[in-house]
């Protein structure tokens, strides 16, 4: 016989009113939730709604299911076992449902809008999370899909939106489970979408290349930059039958990146704006002795132009592509570092940075890297200074040498430990050396600078 829950609330209250209590409540028939579990998408785009399900142990148990969210990354509007989710600012949001002392959560990705809900990519910024592949600055106007080597489903990276600073891609396990240097291939949305079931043939019409590290050792920091030059309808074509692979760049050795294609290739095109360019090439490899990437240039030998980077100046149209013959490159020249290094050899018990005092910054490795761990090193290069620069002739001399000041290491609680001795103690470093300093101690509180550097020569690229 089925007693409803009026009549036994009834019955139950005469009984108190007697001399004997027997027990009896409402609460003795109410079943509370002992579990719960949300289901639903784990994603959603900024301005889109996703629904989400909760579902409670005992299946019969009366508690409500009340929805809440952690940040206003999204919003949430719950009836009682089902909830919408409206994205409202890229991010990650957690969501909690809870029934009675039961309780559960969920953390849902927020993407950008027009980004992966619509287009299959994700535009999100990673930055937050510890392990991100790097980051890019995106100087164009257009929305971009990143790819490692070449473009293809299975090498899928992300996406990179348009007119954005220190944007963090995120990284795949699969395609990069170690350290390791590989092409950065990018392509536009609007060409990604268009050959979506055919990508391979992007593979010799990439919007931009960069010569690009991952290290499993740092937060990878370096920020690969592409030009605002790139885009248009206009070509560079670059014939690359040489050992070396060849980076271009815009306006100087230290200028903006147009394009990078390895070694031995056949005219990659680059889809550049049309006008005057001042294109210099340099060539790039990972040093697996440095740890690092080691960057040189050609420069003439003989003739008026010795001394002289080699640049390349042409005017480029939607009608007239620019041809470029890398094994022009070789002839006649020799190839210059760019650059010196520092290596900090940290054999202290604490972790450190490497700082230059005019800015306070943690300076980065061309790998990324920042932190030194204790009994690691790390290298850093110091660019060299153009000695003099004149378009009409071509003259672009690069110093083989430079004079720094003020370097020091150090982590945030403590960092005037200066390499030099002092704050102004210059010391001159020259192209292609190595500088290593060792910093040993045992707390941040005591460390100790070999402020008279080993050298060494970098030797052949």
């Amino acid at each position: 016989m089925i007693i409803s829950r009026k009549i036994l609330f009834s019955f139950c209250s005469l009984l108190l009113t007697g001399a004997v209590f027997v027990g009896c409540s409402e609460s003795d028939e109410k079943k509370s939730a002992t579990g719960i579990v949300i289901s639903g998408d784990e994603t959603v785009v900024v301005g889109e709604q996703i629904s989400l399900t909760a579902t409670v142990t005992p299946n019969d148990a009366e508690d409500s299911v009340s929805w809440t969210v952690s940040n206003a990354n999204a919003e949430i509007a719950g009836a009682n076992k089902t909830a919408v989710l409206t994205g409202k600012a890229a991010g990650s949001v957690i969501v909690t449902a809870t029934a009675g002392s039961a309780s559960a959560t969920k953390t849902i990705t927020v993407s950008a809008a027009g980004g992966a809900g619509a287009s299959g990519i994700d535009y999100e910024n990673h930055s937050a999370e510890t392990n991100y592949l790097l980051k890019i600055r995106n100087n164009t106007s257009k929305k971009l899909v990143a790819f490692k080597g070449s473009p293809a489903a299975d090498t899928l990276i992300g996406g990179i939106p348009a007119s954005t600073s220190n944007h963090c891609l995120a990284r795949a396990s699969s395609l990069f489970p170690t350290s390791q240097d590989f092409i950065l291939f990018i392509v536009t949305e609007e060409d990604y979408l268009a050959n979506k079931d055919s990508l391979t043939s992007l593979a010799n019409i990439p919007f931009a290349r960069l010569y690009a590290y991952y290290n499993t050792n740092s937060n990878n920091n370096f920020v690969y930059e592409i030009s605002g030059k790139m885009g248009g309808n206009a070509q560079i074509l670059l014939n690359n039958n040489t050992p070396y692979n060849v980076e271009l760049r815009k306006d100087g050795i230290y200028g903006e990146t147009i394009g990078y294609t390895s070694a031995r290739t056949i005219n990659t095109t680059f889809k550049v704006e049309s006008g005057d360019y001042y294109i210099f090439p340099v060539f790039r490899k990972f040093d697996t002795t440095l740890n690092e990437i080691v960057t040189v240039y050609p420069k003439y030998t003989t003739g008026n132009a010795t001394g002289n980077a080699i640049v390349e100046y042409f005017n480029v149209d939607d009608q007239n592509p620019a041809q470029l013959d890398a094994a022009n490159w070789q002839q006649g020249v020799t190839f210059t570092s760019g650059y010196a290094y520092i290596r900090i050899n940290n054999q202290s018990s604490t972790g450190i940075n490497f700082y230059n005092s005019a800015n306070g910054v943690a300076l980065t490795t061309s790998t990324g890297g920042q932190a030194i761990n204790s009994g690691k090193s790390q290298v850093f290069t110091l660019a060299m200074d153009l000695n003099s620069s004149n378009s009409s002739t071509g003259d672009y001399k690069y110093e083989s040498s430079k004079s720094y000041a003020q370097f020091r290491v150090g982590n945030s609680l403590k960092n005037d430990y200066y390499i030099t001795g002092s704050s102004d103690t210059p010391y001159t470093y020259e192209a292609g050396k190595i500088y290593t300093y060792t910093v040993t101690g045992s707390t941040i509180y005591d460390l100790v600078v070999n402020t008279t550097p080993t050298v060494s020569d970098i030797g052949e690229f």
